[in-house]
């Protein structure tokens, strides 16, 4: 899937907000939301330069939300179960994404 430029996936009063810790509910921006008709994963990850959504054998990568290090959005096809990778220079991760299943 080609990347989305990410103003139109986040808004930057939200990114602000998420990057900086100070949403205050970080539920209603992260994980897989509707935006407008259209799924939007995002995800912030600290210390990645690169994320990766695993939804079993397809990979889409996130685009990075541009002056937000560490958050990350794309545009998906279907709510489903996803693994994020994480990568920076030094290594590569993979993880369950904690906003993938909404607030307990």
């Amino acid at each position: 899937m080609a990347r989305k430029p990410t103003l139109a996936l986040m808004d930057e009063g939200s990114a602000r907000a998420i990057s900086s810790g100070a949403h205050g509910d970080p539920f209603s921006v992260l994980g897989i939301q509707d935006r407008g008709g259209r799924l939007v994963l995002a995800a912030f990850v600290p210390g990645a330069d690169t994320l990766v959504a695993l939804f079993g054998a397809a990979e889409v990568p996130l685009a990075a939300v541009a002056g937000h290090p560490g958050l990350f959005a794309a545009e998906v096809k279907a709510r489903a179960p996803y693994r994020l990778r994480a990568s920076n220079p030094g290594a590569s991760w993979e993880f369950d994404d904690p906003f993938r299943f909404g607030p307990v």
